[in-house]
């Protein structure tokens, strides 16, 4: 049997948790008093638990309430309220590290993935969280028709219960080495079986028992911006549900948002971008009654998407045409300069791919006049908001600048990723906030199946190769991740992606609230866990 920790080097000045074996502690036992905890990087993030157990913490969000259901379609946006409501299976950090939650221990076994859980959870109603509820979650995950993780648990060919508390998930020959990062996300939030037979039930509510985490749902009608969670008293996690109540409200103006904090109305929102610039201001300017997190770069990366809708010239010509510094300095400190996907630090960041993504408008304008005929006139399209019209401004003036015309188009964000989906237009503006592991991160943003879609039809089958040769759990993590160190360089050489902003958040609070600096901030979509949100003892 082979147990593996996945543990990689620190991400800029994070300090990163020691790697142990399996990564079974208990995330309380390491964090409430003594040392960072499990997935918070930070070197002094320690949670304060003396707090007023009876308070009321006010959470604004940019994002509505979606589903109750994790394995839906569209889950990504309910992470927020989700990340109360019910437990992982796994944390990630994007440094790569991956730690237990759910899970006290685990091993690679000859068929599969052995999972020995917690015995202390339950489900709010009392029943246990034991192996059968994590079969049934994990087959639903997998199978359901609607579910969004089909792929992601493509290689697992069945789930096993092997007694109360240890579960053998097994794969294909050679698959698994990823699967914990998967169950770190959506696909391992653990629902309560009794709920989850009809999928109607967690589209349209939340009912009491659903969830395991250290809140309950006691209000919430879809469509509406404001949902209600209540602790649940005698969670295993004691540093969790500190507060009594937690209101969280869907804030989509981010100027709103930031006033609700600064006058009271609310007590936290996390920002990003040139928001949260805006927001360590505020906090500077009144620090009696406001502070921040530390601000520290996301998991979001913006770049421009082409595929081979652009022709190959014209696509290295955009490439040394683009001024990433200058697109950057529109974030107003927001964001810091990148040209991968993964920045330097995280494992899978490759120097490989600097020579393919210098700066040289001279050699671009010589490239523009080799190109095709009509290849030099293109359409891009951006999610219509006041920082992104002047970046996609800017973009189309650095283009102009070498003899490349671009049409710009405005859009929603609910209609963007559709009719790029399409074929609709050439290029598109885009932010790619994808899963931190290279694996699932490079799924997202180069598969069909992702969310941002970034190869061509043509290299998908190899890309799917190589990811494949990857899943082999006996593989060292050294070729691992040289194995997608190699995807990214030909995804650079080939020009079909140009990322070029990685934004930076934190989160804006009232200076009544402790642990503000979230659980896993580099999550997935880059939100934070809140979970060990308080309010200051009198």
């Amino acid at each position: 049997m082979t147990k593996r920790t996945f543990c990689a080097g620190a991400v800029m000045a994070l300090v990163l948790t020691a790697c142990g074996g399996g990564g079974g502690e208990n995330p309380s036992d390491i964090k409430v008093d003594d040392d960072a905890g499990v997935g918070v990087e930070l070197a002094d993030a320690t949670w304060e638990t003396d707090v007023d157990r009876d308070a009321t913490v006010k959470f604004a969000t940019s994002l509505y309430m979606g589903s109750a259901d994790a394995h839906a379609a569209g889950a990504t946006v309910s992470t927020h309220y989700f990340n109360l409501l019910y437990d992982r299976l796994f944390w990630a950090s994007a440094n790569g590290e991956l730690r237990g939650y759910l899970v006290k221990d685990w091993e690679f076994v000859a068929d599969g993935l052995s999972l020995t859980l917690r015995d202390d959870a339950t489900f709010h109603d009392g029943s246990p969280l034991d192996a059968a509820a994590v079969k049934a979650n994990l087959d639903r995950a997998r199978t359901a028709e609607f579910s969004a993780y089909q792929e992601a648990l493509k290689n697992v060919t069945d789930v096993e219960v092997v007694d109360d508390y240890t579960v053998l998930v097994k794969t294909e020959p050679k698959t698994g080495a990823t699967l914990p990062y998967v169950l770190a996300g959506w696909a391992g939030m653990i629902m309560n079986p009794k709920f989850t037979e009809d999928s109607e039930v967690l589209r349209t509510s939340a009912p009491d028992g659903v969830g395991s985490g250290p809140y309950k749902i006691t209000s919430w009608t879809p469509g509406e911006d404001t949902v209600l969670f209540e602790r649940v008293d005698g969670h295993w996690d004691p540093a969790a549900g500190l507060a009594a109540k937690i209101e969280v409200k869907a804030i989509t103006d981010p100027t709103q948002a930031m006033n609700a904090v600064a006058t009271g109305q609310y007590d936290v929102f996390p920002f990003s971008s040139e928001a949260a610039i805006q927001a360590l201001d505020k906090a500077k300017a009144d620090p009696e009654n406001l502070q921040t997190s530390e601000l520290i770069p996301s998991g979001s990366i913006v770049g421009l998407w082409m595929r081979d809708l652009v022709d190959p010239t014209v696509r290295e010509a955009i490439t040394l045409a683009v001024d990433r510094d200058a697109l950057v300095s529109q974030y107003a400190g927001g964001a810091v300069p990148i040209n991968q996907l993964f920045a330097e630090g995280h494992p899978a960041h490759t120097d490989a791919v600097d020579e393919y993504t210098k700066t040289d408008p001279a050699r671009a304008s010589e490239l523009v006049k080799e190109a095709p005929q009509g290849a030099t006139s293109l359409t891009m399209a951006y999610v219509e908001t006041g920082l992104d019209t002047r970046v996609a401004q800017l973009v189309q003036s650095q283009l102009k600048s070498v003899g490349i015309e671009l049409e710009l188009k405005p859009m929603t964000h609910a209609s963007i990723y559709q009719a790029w989906f399409q074929n609709q237009f050439e290029m598109v503006l885009m932010g790619n906030a994808g899963p931190n592991h290279a694996s699932t991160g490079i799924y997202a943003s180069l598969l069909r199946g992702g969310t941002s879609w970034g190869a061509p039809d043509s290299a998908i089958e190899s890309i799917e190769a190589e990811l494949l040769r990857a899943e082999d759990p006996a593989m060292g993590e050294t070729e691992r991740q040289e194995v997608y160190q190699g995807i990214l360089a030909e995804a650079a050489k080939e020009h079909w992606i140009l990322p070029f902003a990685q934004l930076r958040n934190l989160t804006f609070a009232s200076a009544r609230v402790v642990n503000i600096q979230p659980a896993v901030p580099f999550q997935y979509q880059s939100l934070g866990d809140y979970r060990y949100l308080g309010v200051k003892a009198d």
